[in-house]
């Protein structure tokens, strides 16, 4: 063959590739492993592995011959078309940490303090209480890394309370129309969910692992469980907090041997987390050790059973929520290798405040350093997550967001003014929340000031998950240039930016401090450069009714 009948070759296998590829989609991951020359294999078919085709079949040799039938054609030149660019849709992992405050994870957003206390510091006269916006908040290396990896939110807001935070994620609807509004209301089974069309609609397999928290009150759960949300697997607990403690538990279970109105008691069981990047963590019934150690479980058994299905996968830790009446004493102290020295140190160390680890034994120490504590050991598991979904080649996206704003007690960073202003509160110390993703697409170390909110999510996770589509919001991976609203509006779905929903936030201070906005009905924003910041904050607004 001349070199100039291989080129004419390459041009018309190259064109006949996009003129597939527009009309046919996935088939078994049998034929997409035959179309991988990655080494080793990646069960990805990208431009790599095209490339790497057409060198073949331009050439005559046999490594073309990919639809198994004797002798390289063009039957094999369709048979590649058909899983070129569309070999898979990429693994979601949403990992949603309780009771965890913007305040709490500031080491994620780096500058960002620094800016709000130049604000305050930098008035005429300074703020008398501008020293509390930069104080102590918890060791998160673990986080910080998946901030850097990927696109951090720093305006991200949820509602003020577990449950309603977990219905609006999962419905993209906010308290009025779920009739989630306090932290023990059952949502009704009768709402759609993006789990539901992920499963059904796009084929993904679906996990949850740890807090539902959405079937009612304790011992009265007349709401919807997990399996009738689009669930396959659900190991974990209904109630809001851990009870009677956190190394012993109830342990739910729905699978396969479960209808979707039923579960089963198990008794919790013995994980441990093996080394990698980080030390290894000893076999213990301690909650955030073992809800890691089943989502990775699960995720390897999907990969190794089917690697060419997607999965969905929602970790919902309880740390850092304390314990609740009856059940005393509140916090705990995470095992010991559940803290990174910095955490260790404060609680447990020679000059800690008496702390004993893996016990609820808390010594001297305050509900703030507790928090703190209790915020790392999450940070410590979370980073065993993603040690595994980095081992695997399969294209994942990782979602942390944390549910509503730190207790009152807890805050020991970012805002002035603390009492009666944290977790179950409207103020933005209540509701203000972490929010990183990264995935492919995503820029590394990138970062979003817009407004956003828990409810946008469904917009992303739902969005271009069916067969034949394979990305989520341009916003998400970094394609946008117009403001952030984690993926397409939804027809029916709530936006942060809707003019009825804004009571849920009584106040907004942006990234870079520059204004306040007092959300009823979309009121005035009150400009910080030209009001002295001592009059902040006004006086909470009178919210409109949720029912």
């Amino acid at each position: 063959m001349s070199r100039g009948d291989a080129v004419k070759r390459k041009m018309l296998i190259t064109a006949v590739l996009a003129l597939m590829t527009a009309f046919f989609g996935v088939s078994s991951h049998a034929a997409i492993r035959q179309c991988d020359f990655s080494d080793p294999k990646d069960r990805d078919i990208d431009g790599r592995d095209l490339a790497q085709f057409i060198a073949h079949y331009a050439a005559g040799n046999s490594e073309a011959n990919v639809d198994g039938v004797a002798g390289v054609g063009p039957a094999d030149v369709v048979h590649f078309a058909l899983f070129f660019g569309k070999s898979r849709q990429p693994n979601i992992l949403l990992i949603v940490g309780d009771d965890i405050g913007m305040d709490v994870t500031t080491n994620m957003y780096p500058g960002l303090l620094n800016n709000i206390y130049n604000l305050y510091i930098n008035h005429s006269p300074p703020h008398s209480g501008a020293s509390n916006i930069v104080r102590n908040p918890a060791s998160t290396p673990q986080l910080d890394r998946l901030a850097q990896q990927g696109k951090v939110f720093s305006n991200a807001w949820a509602q003020p309370f577990c449950s309603p935070t977990r219905a609006t994620i999962i419905t993209g609807m906010f308290a009025a129309k779920t009739n989630v509004v306090a932290y023990d209301e059952p949502m009704s089974a009768s709402h759609t969910t993006f789990v539901q069309r992920l499963k059904d609609e796009a084929n993904y397999s679906t996990a949850i692992f740890g807090k539902w928290h959405l079937a009612g009150p304790k011992n009265n759960y007349t709401g919807v469980l997990p399996k009738q949300a689009g669930f396959e697997l659900f190991k974990g607990h209904l109630d809001s907090a851990i009870s009677p403690m956190y190394w012993s538990y109830n342990y739910l279970v729905q699978d396969e041997e479960t209808d979707s109105t039923t579960y089963r008691t198990e008794s919790a069981p013995t994980q441990s987390l093996p080394a990698g990047t980080t030390p290894a963590i000893a076999a213990t019934t301690f909650e955030p050790v073992v809800r890691a150690a089943d989502t990775i479980e699960w995720i390897n058994e999907r990969e190794a059973e089917d690697p060419s299905k997607p999965w969905f996968a929602w970790l919902a830790f309880n740390e850092a929520h304390v314990l609740v009446p009856p059940d005393s004493p509140y916090y705990h102290v995470p095992n010991a290798d559940t803290l990174d020295q910095t955490s260790y140190d404060e609680v447990a160390g020679p000059n800690g405040c008496g702390g004993v680890p893996g016990t609820n034994t808390s010594g001297l120490c305050t509900d703030k350093q507790l928090m703190r504590a209790m915020t790392n050991a999450m940070d410590t598991v979370i980073g065993k997550v993603l040690e595994a979904v980095d081992s695997i080649p399969s294209d994942t996206y990782v979602i942390f967001i944390g549910d509503n704003g730190s207790w009152s007690n807890n805050i020991d960073n970012m805002y002035i003014t603390i009492t009666g202003r944290g977790k179950t509160t409207t103020y933005e110390s209540g509701a203000r929340v972490p929010l990183a993703i990264k995935g492919s697409g995503i820029t590394a170390g990138s970062r979003s000031d817009e407004f956003v909110h828990a409810a946008d999510l469904f917009s992303y996770l739902s969005a271009d998950r069916r067969a034949g589509g394979r990305t989520g919001g341009a916003c998400l991976q970094g394609l946008s240039g117009q403001p952030c609203e984690l993926g397409r509006r939804v027809p029916g779905i709530d936006s942060i930016r809707q003019h009825h929903c804004r009571a849920r936030s009584a106040y907004r201070l942006p990234s870079d401090g520059s204004r306040v906005q007092w959300h009823q009905g979309g009121g005035p924003e009150l400009d910080l450069q030209g009001h002295p910041p001592a009059i902040f904050p006004q006086p909470e607004p009178v919210l409109q009714s949720h029912r």
